[in-house]
């Protein structure tokens, strides 16, 4: 399990992916390939947004802790 609870997975590089492998009918599957592309998101992406969104939405889960800035460097002037 990650070590994450907002249903991403950690930045780190060290993430491992793993299949999920289950079946759907046909008729679902090219659905959600319609809308993946209508919205301009791969598959996997629409899975994690819905799921995500879903589990907020039930109260499941807590919601996405927000996002951290990366600071910028400022060049020296010399």
């Amino acid at each position: 399990m990650s070590d994450t609870t907002d249903g991403e997975c950690p930045k780190d590089s060290t993430a491992k992916y793993v299949d999920m492998n289950f079946k759907v009918k046909e008729h679902e599957r090219q659905r959600y390939k319609l809308v993946a592309t209508l919205l301009k998101m791969s598959m996997v992406e629409l899975l994690r947004v819905s799921f995500r969104e879903y589990v907020e939405k039930k109260g499941i889960l807590p919601s996405d802790p927000p996002e951290k800035k990366k600071k910028k460097k400022q060049k020296k002037m010399s």
